[in-house]
């Protein structure tokens, strides 16, 4: 009889942390936004699973049924985070966005109570982030008020009665999330520049796009007012 020996080598792709441990060990750097690695074998990993229950922790830390809005960067990681979390807060998915839109959204006439930005700013690709923000106190939450979403995720993580899902609800999305932001800033420059509907005609203007973030800028912003962009 022949016999045939088996080497099983160990898996390239760690297995996840329990989703109330990894909110936790987020909990240990987080200021006044949420960042980590989208890579399960990172000390400091922010996968879906963690988004989910951040999603849930905020929905409860909101204390209302109004709408969230959720933007995201251009980070590879950005959609599954960003769905994560609209799952768990049963908010709407705004799409491709800015830090600052995301500010705004709440600060108009607008119904929705928060608004959260997937992002990680200026810190290298494999990381993410997420930055929340409240209409109620017209600015994005503080360190202290962090904290107590994450302490109301780490929670909602223990409570395995209450866990559904991640792929358990639809996500609904919002067509135009930016145009409001984007005419703003075009008026901006009309208003401030005082030369007419064309205020950057025959200006040559070079765009650093911030790895696709500021892309926008350019052909929205920009180009609509003459300008000629590179």
């Amino acid at each position: 009889m022949r016999v045939i020996h088996l080497c099983l080598a160990a898996s390239a792709h760690a297995l996840a942390p329990a989703p109330a441990a990894a909110v936790r060990q987020l909990a240990k750097t987080a200021g006044d936004d949420i960042r980590g690695i989208a890579d399960a074998a990172a000390e400091n990993s922010l996968l879906p699973e963690s988004a989910y229950h951040i999603g849930r922790g905020f929905r409860k830390w909101c204390g209302s049924d109004a709408p969230i809005v959720v933007g995201r960067d251009p980070r590879l990681s950005g959609p599954a985070l960003g769905e994560a979390f609209c799952r768990g807060a049963l908010a709407t998915d705004a799409g491709p966005a800015t830090t600052p839109a995301m500010l705004e959204s709440l600060l108009g006439d607008g119904d929705a109570c928060g608004s959260v930005m997937v992002t990680a700013s200026h810190l290298p690709p494999e990381w993410n982030g997420l930055k929340l923000f409240s209409r109620q106190l017209g600015r994005g939450l503080n360190k202290k008020e962090v904290q107590e979403v994450l302490a109301l995720a780490a929670g909602c993580a223990d409570d395995d009665a209450a866990v559904g899902s991640i792929a358990s609800r639809a996500v609904p999305g919002v067509d135009g999330f930016m145009d409001e932001y984007v005419a703003k800033l075009r008026r901006t420059i009309v208003d401030g520049a005082g030369a007419g509907a064309r205020p950057l005609e025959g200006l040559k203007v070079c765009v650093n796009p911030g790895h696709g973030s500021g892309g926008f800028f350019a052909s929205e912003v920009l180009e609509p007012l003459r300008a000629g962009v590179s």
